[in-house]
């Protein structure tokens, strides 16, 4: 019986350990709840990092995750740069005076003959106004005769400031022994010498400063004067040359030339007023210039002191205006326009709502004809082709270098005479292959020349 009843323990025990082992192998494998309360069942699996079963490697209950790579790439360029160009803005161009032999020249009467006698040898001629005729007479026009000459200019046309030197002097003539003797001032007390015989008075005036004239002597004086550049240049685009360019600005519509710093050179004498011998000579003047561009430390003396405009007429010819004379230029221009042509207001026939109305009807008038304009020929400038005839009777108004923007000047560069425009050698050998000038004629028409050589 009590075996029985042990035995019956035993198989209870038995089955209740086996019921707990059962329990411990369930818990043991089992998935914990996941604490943000997401149903693992609902996780997706990153097969990389699966637990596959027989790959000897048990990362379950590890307590670790693995966090997916975040998806990348690279890219780039390399763009090249390309300077536009370059364009050298400094501009050195000087235009000096046109002068020949009879500019300086004079003549001297200390005995006023011309005065007394009314100018009877100079039939036609205007001589200077007796209170204020100093005797030394330099003619300045076809019909003038003046104390003082022309004033001539030498005239920067670069951006850059340049310095003139003159060197002037008194030349003796073949017998310095007969000249009149030179004085050094142009009162009446500098004017006659101790033994009472009369002396030549000759200063130059270069620049603005008229009060510090050079007074001649048989010495060479040298006179320097610095003077700014100007600012009338501007980047152009040449599609000929497909290059960029700084040119010369074009003048506005009816003005005249653009306006350049400039200095005034000219020569004043007097003379005094005792008689001399029959065989008396006088000297010579001599008087030359130069220029180059201004030192660095070089001071402007000039400045904007004189300024001058540029007129180009339509022969051609350039000359350079004071203030005064431009402002009379263009009113003479402006008149000239003005006054041309027929007037019809206020006058004729007004035939506003009667007559004949021939509308639709009677024969149209012919068209105006096609105008003929200038022309050049040939239209290329070579070393043995200097001379280029001018076409269908144009006048020529200005020729612009187009390499660097300056307007020539007649009589320096080129010269017209009739048809014919003939340029200087330097032409061609001072400017390279495939220059353009631009020929422009009075009535607008231009005209393309290409140094060839």
């Amino acid at each position: 019986m009590y075996n029985k009843k042990l035995k019956k323990l035993l198989a209870t025990l038995l089955a209740t350990a086996m019921v707990f082992g059962c329990c411990a192998t369930a818990f043991a494998s089992g998935t914990d709840p996941d604490p943000s309360g997401t149903d693992p069942s609902q996780q997706q699996s990153d097969p990389q990092n699966n637990n596959d079963s027989g790959s000897g490697t048990d990362n379950s209950g590890s307590g670790s995750s693995t966090t997916p790579a975040t998806p990348g790439g690279s890219g780039g360029a390399v763009s090249e740069g390309t300077p536009e160009g370059h364009v050298d803005k400094f501009v050195t161009t000087m235009v000096l005076p046109t002068v020949d032999a009879n500019t300086f020249k004079y003549i001297v009467d200390p005995e006023k003959l011309i005065e007394e006698t009314g100018g009877a040898k100079y039939t036609g001629m205007t001589f200077p106004a007796a209170a204020t005729d100093t005797h030394v007479y330099f003619k300045t026009g076809d019909t003038t005769y003046a104390n003082t000459t022309n004033t001539f200019y030498a005239v920067n046309k670069g951006t850059k400031p340049v310095t003139l030197t003159v060197k002037v002097k008194a030349v003796s003539s073949a017998d310095a022994s007969k000249d009149l003797g030179l004085a050094t001032g142009n009162t009446s007390a500098d004017l006659v010498d101790s033994a009472g015989k009369s002396l030549l008075y000759l200063a130059l005036n270069v620049g603005s400063d008229s009060a510090n004239k050079t007074v001649l002597t048989l010495a060479e004086q040298t006179v320097t004067k610095t003077i700014a550049g100007s600012a009338n240049y501007e980047t152009t685009y040449n599609s000929q040359t497909s290059k960029y360019e700084y040119t010369e600005k074009d003048k506005a519509e009816n003005t005249l030339g653009n306006s350049w710093n400039a200095i005034a050179i000219n020569l004043t004498g007097a003379v005094g007023d005792k008689s001399i011998a029959a065989d008396a000579t006088s000297p010579s003047v001599s008087v030359t210039w130069s220029w180059a561009e201004a030192a660095a430390d070089a001071t402007v003396t000039e400045g904007a002191a004189t300024t001058v405009t540029e007129y180009t007429d339509d022969t051609g010819a350039t000359s350079y205006l004071t203030a005064a004379e431009a402002t009379a230029k263009l009113a003479e221009l402006s008149s000239s326009s003005s006054g041309s042509g027929t007037d019809n207001s206020g006058s004729g026939t007004d035939n506003s709502g009667s007559g004949t109305d021939t509308s639709g009807s009677g024969t149209t008038p012919a068209p105006d004809p096609t105008p003929v304009l200038p022309d050049i020929s040939p239209n290329v400038l070579t070393a043995t082709g200097l001379n280029i005839t001018i076409q269908n009777g144009g006048t020529v108004s200005t020729i612009k270098n187009n390499s660097n923007g300056v307007t020539l000047t007649n009589g320096q560069q080129y010269s017209i005479s009739g048809t014919t425009i003939t340029f200087k050698p330097g032409m061609v050998s001072n400017n390279a292959n495939g220059t353009t000038l631009t020929i422009t004629f009075s009535d607008g028409t231009t005209r393309t020349l290409t140094v060839q050589k």
